[in-house]
């Protein structure tokens, strides 16, 4: 049931966890990486 449940195995997850059924989007980036970054400092956008 996701985060905010209390078991795997049917209970409803609490109300403040939900996600309300409505139109939703959403993006990410991909960005390459080379053996000697630092990807703790990539992620953080510290370059």
């Amino acid at each position: 049931m996701g985060v905010g449940g209390d078991t795997s195995w049917g209970r409803p997850v609490h109300a403040p966890y939900r996600i309300a059924p409505k139109a939703m989007s959403f993006s990410f980036s991909l960005e390459p990486i080379s053996a000697n970054t630092d990807i703790k400092k990539q992620a953080r956008g510290l370059q």
